[in-house]
């Protein structure tokens, strides 16, 4: 990660299902740009929990991704223009939904959500750098 700090990569989508998937892809090849020894796998994923929150429970029309370098590792997060935060829910076993939140807190080494300029929230997510060394 040394002399990647300071790249970033920006996207919008339309709030809706399709752009899942289209924020998924966005997503592997900004990290694998930034750091192909990332665990892209699991910046994927929280990412997309934080994408399909945005699709289903934010009540505006875009939400932008950005996924850049820092220096203990990579921060994504997803903004939307909706400023009801999301809270983690209550385990219940038999629920289909609820648990994304609680999937990102076991997962990332850091999270939160900050209010925006205006109306809107952000939610973002940092994991840290896996190697220092050259690839393998």
């Amino acid at each position: 990660m040394e002399g990647a700090r300071g790249v970033s990569f920006v996207r919008s989508f339309t709030r809706a299902p399709a752009s899942a998937a289209d924020a998924r892809a966005f997503v592997r090849q900004s990290v694998a740009r930034i750091d192909p020894r990332a665990d892209i796998d699991a910046a994927v994923l929280l990412s997309n929990e934080l994408v399909v929150n945005a699709i289903v429970h934010a009540h505006t029309g875009r939400l932008h991704i950005t996924v850049e370098a820092v220096t203990a590792g990579i921060r994504i997060s997803v903004g939307d223009d909706d400023p009801l935060r999301p809270v983690i829910q209550p385990e219940q076993r038999e629920a289909e939904s609820g648990r994304g939140l609680r999937i990102i807190d076991n997962v990332a080494a850091d999270w939160g959500i900050a209010s925006r300029h205006g109306d809107g929230k952000e939610m973002w997510f940092q994991l840290d750098s896996v190697g220092r060394g050259p690839p393998a």
